[in-house]
C-alpha cells in the first residue's frame, strides 16, 4: 500500500492552537507566548517557500465520530473568532474535493473509514483558524482538506496518516500537513501536585518525540497518561506520525511554551528517503502483543474461558462447547454476565445480560464471548489477526436492589439500572469520568434517552469483575 515513487508530502508540522496568538483575540496577552509566535511565523514563511497545492489540517476540535474519520465536505469552510471575543477576524478555506475523494476511496485498504458524510455545515474551528491566520499572512494559493480524529484506537489514527501519505503520492499533489494540537492542559493550575507532575512528564515525552521523530515513543504513551494530561492533540499527532511512515525525517523542535497553563510546542518534520526500519505501527503492534501475552499469565478461569470461546469461533467458525475442568462455581451458579474486549485500553466490544439466560455462568461466558466478537454492531467482527492483542474482562452480575436516589449509589462499587416505562438503561460500575451518583444517573438517562422529568425506577447491583 505504501507509495514509494513520489513523496508528495513536502513537510509536516505539529502546531498548537492558542487563540490568544491572534492579536485581535490576545489583546496583548499573546506576548506571553513569544516563542510560539516566532515559530508560527517561521512555519508560515517556510510554507510560502514550499508553495504547496494542498494543506491538510488535522484538528481535534471539529466534528468527531466514534467509528470513522470525518473529512469536512463541500467546497469550503468559513469561521470567525466571535466566541473568543472579537467579530473582526474572519477566515475561510477552499477545499480540495478530489483529494478528499481519493482519501475516502483508499481508506478501506487501511481498515478505516474516512468520509465526508455526517455534519456538513460546521464552521472552521480554532484548531484550524489559529494556524491558518499565520499561514495566510505569507501564503494563500492553496486548497485544503480538514480531517477530525475519531473514537477509534491510536493505531487507527496512525493508519489514517498512512492513508494520507499514499493518497498524496497517488495524486502527486504537493502537500503540507498541519497537525493542530496542544500538549498538556492546565500546567499552571493543577489542583494536585501529582497531576502536575504527570502533565509535565507528558510534555517532556512529547518534546523528545518532536525533537527526534521517534514515533514509537508517541504510540507507547498509555491512553490514561495523555487523557490525564488533557492533551487534545495526541490522536492528531498519531495521524501526523502515520503521514511520515517508513521515511527518514529531519525533526526540528522549533519552540515550547507553557506559561499560559497549557503546553504549546511547534515542530517541523522534513520527510526524506524511504526507510523500512521506521515502521512504527508494526513495531507498536508487536510490542503490544508481547505485553498482552505476558499479562495473560495472570488471567483467571473466567477470562481464559471467554478468550478460548472467541478464539475457537474465529479460528474454526463454530461455537466451543463448555470445557471440563472449570471451577465448580462457574458450573453451579446462575447469573447475568457481561464480556468486554479491549485493545490498547480502548473498548473493542461488549455483550451480555443483567440476568441469567443459560444453565450456568460458564455457558453465559461462552455465549457472550462469541457475541461480543461477532455481534456488537458498534464494531466490525473480530478478525484472526486481532486475537493476539485482545484483553478480556468478565463481569458477573449480582441481583439488582431498588434505591431511592443518588445518595445510595457508589459508581465505583455499584452498577445502575434505570427503568422508565418501556425504556431502560444500564451502566456497569467503575466507568471513566463517572465519579458521583448524580453523574451516574445522568449518564444512564442520556444513554437510554430518558427525559429529565420522566418517572423512573433506580436499581443498583454489585458486579464481580474478572480482569488482568
Amino acid at each position: 500500500m505504501q507509495g514509494e515513487t513520489i513523496m508528495a508530502i513536502l513537510r509536516v508540522y505539529a502546531l498548537p492552537h492558542p487563540v490568544l496568538a491572534i492579536p485581535a483575540v490576545g489583546r496583548g496577552g499573546e506576548r506571553e507566548i513569544k516563542k510560539t509566535l516566532k515559530a508560527f511565523d517561521h512555519v508560515a514563511k517556510e510554507i510560502a517557500r514550499l508553495r504547496p497545492d494542498t494543506i491538510i489540517f488535522l484538528t481535534p476540535h471539529n466534528v468527531i465520530y466514534d467509528d470513522y474519520f470525518h473529512i469536512s465536505p463541500g467546497e469550503g469552510g468559513v469561521g470567525n473568532c466571535e466566541d473568543f471575543g472579537t467579530k473582526h477576524v474572519k477566515l475561510s478555506l477552499k477545499y480540495d474535493p478530489n483529494y478528499a475523494a481519493a482519501v475516502a476511496h483508499l481508506s478501506a485498504e487501511y481498515d478505516i473509514t474516512a468520509k465526508t458524510r455526517g455534519k456538513r455545515t460546521a464552521p472552521l474551528d480554532h484548531g484550524v483558524m489559529v494556524p491558518l491566520w499565520f499561514i495566510n499572512r505569507r501564503y494563500t494559493k492553496f486548497k485544503a482538506m480538514r480531517i477530525s480524529p475519531s473514537g477509534l484506537s491510536i493505531r487507527h489514527h496512525y493508519r489514517m496518516g498512512q492513508c494520507l501519505q499514499e493518497a498524496a503520492s497517488n495524486l502527486g499533489r504537493r502537500t503540507v500537513v498541519i497537525a493542530s494540537g496542544n500538549l498538556s492542559d492546565n500546567l499552571g493550575n493543577k489542583a494536585e501536585s501529582d497531576l502536575l507532575d504527570e502533565s509535565l512528564e507528558y510534555d517532556r515525552e512529547m518534546l523528545f518525540v518532536f525533537s527526534t521523530g521517534e514515533f514509537d515513543r508517541l504510540l507507547a504513551v498509555p491512553r490514561a497518561h495523555w487523557e490525564s494530561a488533557d492533551a487534545c492533540g495526541h490522536l492528531v499527532f498519531a495521524m501526523m506520525a502515520g503521514c511520515l511512515d517508513r521515511r527518514i525525517i529531519n525533526a526540528n523542535l522549533l519552540s515550547y511554551d507553557n506559561t499560559m497553563g497549557e503546553g504549546y510546542a511547534v515542530a517541523s518534520f522534513n520527510p526524506g528517503p524511504p526507510d523500512e526500519r521506521r515502521n512504527f505501527l508494526e513495531r507498536s503492534q508487536s510490542m503490544q502483543r508481547r505485553l498482552v501475552m505476558k499479562s495473560r499469565a495472570d488471567e483467571d478461569a473466567y477470562c481464559t474461558l471467554a478468550r478460548r470461546a472467541l478464539e475457537h469461533m474465529v479460528l474454526h467458525g463454530i461455537p466451543m462447547p463448555v470445557p471440563s475442568g472449570l471451577p465448580q462455581e462457574m458450573l453451579h451458579t446462575r447469573a447475568g454476565v457481561f464480556v468486554s474486549l479491549y485493545v490498547d485500553g480502548k473498548l473493542r466490544g461488549a455483550a451480555g445480560a443483567l440476568g441469567p439466560t443459560a444453565d450456568h455462568v460458564a455457558a453465559e461466558i461462552v455465549q457472550y464471548a462469541v457475541q461480543v466478537g461477532q455481534g456488537d454492531k458498534r464494531f466490525h467482527a473480530v478478525a484472526r489477526e486481532e486475537l493476539a492483542e485482545l484483553v478480556y474482562k468478565v463481569d458477573v452480575i449480582g441481583n439488582p436492589e431498588p434505591v431511592e436516589d443518588a445518595s445510595e449509589l457508589d459508581p465505583q462499587l455499584y452498577g445502575l439500572i434505570i427503568t422508565s416505562g418501556d425504556t431502560w438503561g444500564v451502566m456497569l460500575p467503575n466507568q471513566d469520568g463517572v465519579e458521583t451518583g448524580e453523574e451516574q444517573i445522568a449518564a444512564v438517562m442520556l444513554k437510554a434517552g430518558i427525559e429529565k422529568d420522566a418517572p423512573m425506577r433506580l436499581e443498583r447491583f454489585h458486579v464481580h469483575r474478572h480482569e488482568y
